[in-house]
């Protein structure tokens, strides 16, 4: 037994004196009241490994009691008070109705929900623990295995408009050749890729947007690239430059099949253009590599809120698009189009209030 988890068998000491326990969702196979106060209880007085936190969570994780005596590892969410909140709703209310959706929507990259309580004056949020490593270039390193699972898990969530949103290395698994995402706080449901929703236009003003301009949609695949790829890229190029390329390249084929995999989602234009997009990034000219990669740090800086790497960035990219130079390095003009739309729709983007 993991040395994290047996120390959280004291879980089931009936000496503890558990706070009242109110249990505000329940998942499949929700374990008892008394089980959950046990393990709140046990998190409060301090007695339950803490594995994660963020500006707005902390989590530990527990065995928790079954009905049937079985025990199994969970995450449990706790609020994280104090100025660095980003988001004013402490009682997780939102990401446990969405959890709860994830089987029916057919995403199984992701935990299950097995309880939401209110207890202690506080809300707790219990999780499945999902199985998986964070991406790490010395730790955990990405080859062209995991970068296709965490694409293909991606594309069923583009496919019906499913946004996680906060797709950062600490929210993204690969376990061998499958890719889970964790903490759904920000997530949201949408509607199906197509070439006529949604209806708003300023829907695309977005950091996610898609680089489809048939398309009204916002992408997991750019949310991706720009909080978890770039940093990791940066990091290879800063230690070991020799690796970052081939992978980045690597990352550009695994696109090529994702865009090859959406094309049959949609029809008409959108369609096509999602076929021509396969075509390019499955054997693309050099300026359309830099131009992609120079597209995601455009990306992470105009949401970082780094206005001098933006606008290099973007100066950077203007001119590898001129129109002058775009026949001779092999890059087609429907493609530079797409790019400077991307450029000028995450120019006008609206950043999430602090």
């Amino acid at each position: 037994m993991d040395s994290l988890l047996r120390d959280s068998v004291a879980v089931d000491d009936r000496a503890l004196a558990p706070p009242a326990c109110r249990v505000l969702d329940r998942g499949a196979g929700a374990p008892s009241a008394s089980a959950l106060a046990q393990t709140v209880h046990a998190i409060i007085e301090g007695k339950l490994p803490e594995v994660a936190r963020d500006r707005n969570a902390i989590c530990h994780r527990a065995l928790l009691a079954g009905r049937r005596g079985v025990s199994r590892a969970v995450i449990v969410k706790s609020p994280r008070w104090g100025p660095q909140r980003t988001n004013p709703d402490a009682t997780f209310e939102g990401e446990a109705k969405l959890l709860a959706q994830l089987p029916a929507l057919g995403i199984d990259n992701g935990p299950r929900l097995v309880a939401r309580v209110a207890a202690a004056g506080s809300h707790f949020l219990f999780m499945s623990e999902v199985p998986g490593k964070h991406p790490d270039p010395r730790k955990h390193p990405l080859g062209a295995r995991e970068l296709r699972a965490i694409a293909e898990a991606l594309q069923t969530m583009d496919r019906i408009g499913f946004m996680h949103y906060d797709l950062k290395a600490a929210n993204v698994l690969t376990d061998g050749g499958r890719a889970a995402f964790i903490d759904f706080e920000f997530a949201r449901t949408g509607t199906p890729w197509n070439a006529d929703t949604p209806a708003e236009a300023s829907f695309c003003e977005d950091f996610n947007v898609a680089n489809n301009p048939f398309v009204r949609a916002r992408s997991n695949i750019a949310n991706f690239e720009f909080r978890c790829l770039h940093r990791y890229l940066v990091e290879l190029e800063n230690g070991t430059p020799e690796e970052a390329e081939p992978l980045f390249l690597a990352w550009l084929a695994v696109k090529a099949s994702y865009h090859a995999q959406m094309a049959s989602c949609l029809s008409g234009r959108a369609a096509s253009h999602e076929r021509l997009l396969a075509r390019l990034l499955a054997d693309p000219p050099m300026r359309v590599v830099g131009i992609e990669r120079m597209l995601i740090a455009y990306r992470t800086a105009v949401f970082e809120r780094d206005a001098r790497a933006a606008a290099r960035s973007r100066r950077a990219i203007t001119a590898a698009t001129d129109a002058r130079r775009l026949c001779a390095a092999g890059v087609p003009s429907w493609y530079a189009e797409g790019v400077m739309r991307v450029i000028d729709r995450v120019a006008r983007s609206v950043h999430p209030a602090p």
